[in-house]
């Protein structure tokens, strides 16, 4: 299950900053989870388009389930980078009040201070293609979930899947 990898991989860095951590989730999407690899995504484009055609409520539940945390974890990075570039822009914005350096002080401590709020940004856009791309796997796979609902609404409950029905009713009749 995709929460437990991800959860396992959290647990082995938790002395890493905030850096670290959405370049490990990025890296972690990219290596261990279907429809996220860089190199091909026509393949991700044909395991998802294979999973909506054939596969199951159960499956694209399963994977629904997947894409929403997925979605949420990345959100979460996204917040926190966000928070990082205004930490970087106040940061800047202290030092350029705060004086007393000599200009070639001045000049090393802006141009340090340009290369990581790129690094930031940086990854910022990267992590924000990938939410967008999770985004849009979490609505097509939501769609046809919806889509195999209604479908099996107008099947008779005898051929319906257990799993997504409820369950049988009782009726309690007296004899007298």
């Amino acid at each position: 299950n995709i929460n437990n990898n991800i959860n396992n991989n959290n647990n082995t860095n938790t002395n890493t900053t905030t850096n670290y951590d959405a370049g490990d989730f990025v890296q972690f999407l990219v290596t261990h989870v279907d429809g996220y690899s860089q190199n091909d995504t026509r393949t991700d484009d044909q395991q998802l388009q294979f999973l909506l055609s054939q596969g199951t409520m159960r499956e694209i539940g399963d994977e629904m389930d997947d894409t929403e945390f997925v979605v949420q974890q990345l959100a979460g990075k996204l917040k926190e980078l966000d928070k990082e570039r205004r930490a970087f822009v106040l940061q800047q914005q202290q030092q350029q009040e705060g004086g007393g350096k000599s200009r070639l002080q001045e000049e090393n401590s802006l141009f340090e201070w340009q290369l990581q709020l790129e690094e930031c940004q940086a990854r910022q856009k990267v992590m924000e293609k990938f939410y967008k791309k999770a985004r849009r796997r979490l609505s097509k796979l939501q769609t046809r979930f919806w889509e195999l609902n209604a479908l099996s609404e107008r099947i008779p409950s005898t051929s319906k899947s257990t799993w997504y029905t409820s369950p049988p009713t009782t009726s309690t009749t007296t004899t007298t």
